[in-house]
């Protein structure tokens, strides 16, 4: 019995032990089965994988290489349109420069040719003064000679004149005694030419009057001297040479202005050559309101020979006789010295 239940027991184990083996073994299968499948799926699962991933990357390829060219096409949009811009503005940058070189260069060469020329104007202008001192001078020379001769002349006929004058004044003056004394109711005897006589006596007496007249009040003189002036007789040129030594600046610039009045007006060769030789000498005086006058005086007189005396004003150190001058100098432009003409007349002078 007991023996029966240890062969049940063996047996029961047996079983037991076979049947684990066979569901071991059974295990065992299916895990070969299990991990046969697990690689199966595994490669189909990396083969579809792979296969997505190489769309993928085949997509993402076609897209980087699209966006490659778009970018690409971008920045070379953008870099010629960078290089247009700066091409633009270096040549305009060039342009500009090319202009500022050019006005500096013109304005070097203004300056040069200026320069230049005023070089050139100042040894030309040298050189004419040089020769026009040298024309004055010989002129001066000849124009002094002539004068003392025919001041000496006229001297000779103003003294016959007024010796004559007196004795056809002494003369009427006698015979008017007479016939006062032998017919009182007889009417009074008109002399000859009473304007001719009168003007002769004030001839005469001008040198004596206008020596008187230097001792007065130096604004009545001055009135005195502007009437002359405005007056335009060439009696009273004589008189108003006297006075150019007058001590008196305001005497002095009044004898240059009436000396000008008269002259402009109506004066024969002699007195505008002594006229204009006493206005040059009143062009250098100390006194700028003589000077200035003086300067006036000779733009008044149309005649070639005051040029060079208003030139040599144009270099005062006073600017209103300097401004005098230039208009002088405008008004006497169409009388200027024609070069050649002067030295030929003195060489026939001398």
């Amino acid at each position: 019995m007991i023996l029966a239940l240890i062969l049940g027991i063996v047996g029961v184990l047996a079983g037991a032990a076979l049947t684990y083996w066979l569901m071991q073994q059974k295990l065992e299968e299916q895990k070969q089965d299990y991990l046969e499948q697990s690689r199966q799926l595994q490669n189909n699962l990396e083969s579809s994988h792979e296969s997505r991933m190489q769309e993928t990357i085949k997509s993402l390829q076609k897209d980087f290489d699209n966006q490659l060219t778009k970018t690409k096409e971008q920045l070379e949009a953008a870099h010629q349109s960078q290089m247009q811009a700066t091409i633009q503005s270096w040549q305009t940058d060039y342009q500009n420069q090319l202009k500022e070189l050019e006005t500096a260069h013109e304005s070097r060469m203004q300056e040069a040719i200026k320069s230049h020329l005023t070089k050139t104007t100042e040894e030309l202008e040298t050189a004419h003064q040089s020769r026009m001192q040298a024309t004055i001078q010989s002129l001066q020379t000849d124009y002094q000679n002539q004068i003392k001769e025919l001041e000496t002349a006229h001297e000779l006929r103003m003294q016959e004149t007024i010796n004559s004058l007196e004795a056809k004044y002494q003369s009427q003056l006698q015979q008017r005694e007479r016939l006062l004394d032998w017919a009182p109711q007889t009417a009074p005897i008109q002399y000859d030419s009473p304007a001719a006589v009168a003007l002769e006596q004030e001839v005469v007496a001008s040198p004596i009057k206008a020596r008187d007249s230097a001792k007065k009040e130096p604004q009545e003189l001055g009135e005195k001297i502007l009437a002359w002036g405005e007056s335009g007789a060439n009696m009273y040129i004589s008189p108003l040479l006297e006075l150019v030594y007058n001590s008196d600046s305001y005497i002095r610039q009044n004898v240059a202005l009436a000396l000008g009045k008269i002259t402009a007006s109506k004066t024969n060769r002699f007195d505008c050559d002594r006229v204009i030789s006493v206005l040059g000498k009143l062009t250098k005086d100390p006194a700028a309101s003589v000077r200035q006058s003086a300067v006036e005086a000779l733009g008044k007189i149309k005649s070639e020979r005051v040029i060079p005396f208003i030139q040599n004003a144009l270099r005062d150190s006073d600017g209103n006789v300097v401004k005098s001058a230039s208009a002088a100098l405008n008004q006497v432009k169409f009388y200027r010295l024609s070069q050649g003409s002067k030295p030929a007349k003195t060489q026939r002078k001398r």
